[in-house]
């Protein structure tokens, strides 16, 4: 009444499965498998062992031999059910169903190489994903009343930053200082760096807007500073100011402002050079200082890994905190920053921040609960709807993973309404998001570098197209 199967390594094994099967219900035996066979963690009412431990074996065959009757017949039941409902016949139906359904899926993906020698695979991506093309892009740019240009940094008008200088080329600031200067454009940087680092670099710009830290911070445009202090403030807390799902915006917006502004005293210390020599230098925040009390907490147990992870570096941000690990053993990095992602979400109070692992980047990214570009995007467009005129352009340019929400803000907007489809030049509105890189995206476009980027945004920006 007792079957041992004490496997050291087994992959298919159906012995267990045919020892239930021909057991009877009345006065089924027990049954002792070994942890290292394939049907070990899916297999339940069985007794697991480890077949190199002799006392574990010896252990397990005592517990089966004198098991009750009762208890003989409990465990059948649980493994009786898994075993005569997922028959061979079952398998091989949910396996073709499975088929069918990758195929379906498939059959409306373009698949291209990418890769080289050893390093080939294919990609399967949308087949109205395309090349972004400005000749398409620009009548429809050239005939709306207003356009809103969000533009991720690194990656997207950079390149990667660990072989180029992190500054912007002075040809960039030129291209966007002309873009700004049509006050038709509302063109924001929306960047995970710390505000000190862009007001740096593109301060001097003063109807550039800035979105610094995902939107913890901002930096209006000076051409729609007088219509921003006109709006009311939300009074509300930080949380119920950013706590507004995209999904559930009303249709016409609050026109209200989420963002306040921020203590001045806190700004100058933060921005290098001090900002009085500045005219546009008034920052506004979606978040509290009363938010950044669990970073000491954080702090010490992001030190304690850092430690233990070789290459590894920590960016303190003032509301968030960036772990890198792209210098450490890929995967050791990756394990530790899964680990310390878990441990954080434990330890801190549950509902305060938001822990991200990206793993294209290798950065574990700690932010205020709910801070996102996809937050983000949906509280400027409800914040500018009323100052927008229709028809409108939108365009949003991003790289990475973090961008597919500002993506899909943009394109699901509530406060838009219904979206015109890509390049429709008769619809109210017109939504172009254009993703770096050829990879799966919910973008419309792709740009193959940063380089085509800054392409069509001097093409945007050349005078020719006002004509």
């Amino acid at each position: 009444r007792v079957a041992i199967i004490s496997t050291f390594w087994d992959g298919l094994n159906l012995i267990p499965y045919e020892f239930t099967a021909s057991q009877s219900v009345r006065r089924p035996g027990a049954l002792v498998i070994s942890e290292f066979m394939g049907c070990s963690r899916s297999l339940s009412g069985v007794i697991r062992v480890n077949p190199w431990s002799i006392q574990d074996v010896a252990n397990a065959i005592q517990t089966s031999v004198n098991m009750s009757l009762a208890k003989r017949q409990a465990s059948f039941a649980r493994r009786s059910r898994y075993v005569m409902a997922h028959t061979l016949e079952e398998w091989a139906f949910g396996f073709l169903k499975d088929l069918k359904r990758a195929a379906k899926h498939n059959s409306n993906l373009r698949f291209v190489q990418v890769g080289f020698s050893s390093d080939v695979r294919l990609v399967g991506l949308r087949s109205d994903f395309a090349p972004v093309n400005v000749d398409k892009i620009r009548p429809i740019f050239e005939k709306s009343a207003s356009r809103l240009i969000l533009l991720d940094y690194d990656g997207t008008l950079i390149g990667d930053s660990k072989t180029t200088s992190s500054a912007p080329p002075e040809q960039l600031k030129q291209t966007l200082r002309s873009l700004c200067s049509d006050h038709r454009n509302l063109v924001f940087i929306m960047s995970g760096r710390t505000r000190s680092d862009l007001f740096q670099w593109f301060g001097d710009i003063e109807d550039l807007g800035i979105a610094a830290e995902k939107g913890c911070f901002v930096r209006w445009p000076a051409h729609v500073l007088e219509y921003i202090k006109s709006l009311p403030v939300s009074t509300g807390t930080s949380l119920e100011r950013r706590s507004i799902a995209p999904q559930s915006i009303p249709t016409l917006g609050r026109r209200s402002s989420s963002w306040i502004e921020c203590d001045s005293n806190a700004n100058d210390a933060k921005v290098p050079g001090g900002s009085q020599n500045k005219r546009n230098d008034r920052w506004y925040s979606l978040c509290d200082s009363s938010e950044t009390k669990w970073k000491s907490m954080a702090m010490a147990v992001i030190k304690a890994y850092n430690e233990r992870t070789d290459g590894a570096m920590i960016e303190d941000k003032e509301y968030g905190i960036v772990w890198k690990f792209e210098g450490a053993d890929p995967d050791y990095g990756q394990m530790q920053a899964r680990e310390l992602q878990k441990y954080l979400q434990e330890v801190i109070e549950e509902g305060v921040i938001d822990v991200v692992v990206y793993n294209d980047n290798r950065i574990l990214e700690i932010l205020p609960k709910g801070v996102n570009k996809g937050l983000a995007t949906s509280l400027l467009i409800q914040t500018l709807r009323g100052h927008m005129k229709d028809p409108l352009f939108l365009m949003a340019v991003g790289d990475d993973i973090s961008d597919e929400k500002m993506f899909s803000a943009l394109q699901n907007s509530p406060v838009l309404g219904q979206n015109g489809p890509k390049g429709e030049e008769d619809s109210r509105h017109v939504v172009v998001t254009c993703c770096v890189g050829l990879k799966p995206s919910n973008a419309h476009y792709y740009a193959h570098d940063p380089e085509e980027v800054r392409e069509v945004l001097r093409a945007l920006s050349s005078r020719n197209a006002f004509m």
